[in-house]
């Protein structure tokens, strides 16, 4: 007696899940070990945003009590950077970094671009 849901029964299905397999894995390496580029340019703009919390009712049915639920942000530094080409994108930067620079100060950053499905963050570079 064979089992009703087999692999080696359907053909189709077992090329389907290698396909997906190589799909999901093309994925995680395309995002994961993508290699950075550094780039330089100076520093036009300062921004600091800071983390907020926020609250809010939420009822489930009309039967129970509201509960409250909360939520925190947190603090972002971003500073806008014109590159050698003269672009100018925004880099996520971390506290320390950001209180020793000024506007026209050189900075160093890494840009992540994910390979071929290029999606793309600047983040500030610690080989400085």
């Amino acid at each position: 007696m064979e089992a009703p849901y087999s692999l080696k029964s359907s053909p189709i299905k077992l090329i389907l899940v290698v396909v997906l397999a190589g799909a999901t894995a093309w994925l995680v390496l395309d995002l994961l070990f993508d290699k950075p580029e550094i780039h330089e340019g100076v520093i036009v703009g300062m921004h600091y945003l800071p983390g907020e919390a926020r609250t809010g009712q939420y009822r489930l049915g009309s039967r129970s009590r509201p509960q409250i639920i909360t939520g925190q942000s947190h603090d972002r530094w971003i500073v806008a950077v014109r590159k050698t080409g003269g672009d100018t994108v925004l880099v996520e930067c971390k506290k320390h970094h950001f209180d020793g620079k000024e506007i026209g100060h050189t900075l160093k950053f890494r840009e992540f671009s994910g390979g071929s499905l290029e999606i793309k963050y600047f983040a500030h570079s610690d080989d400085q």
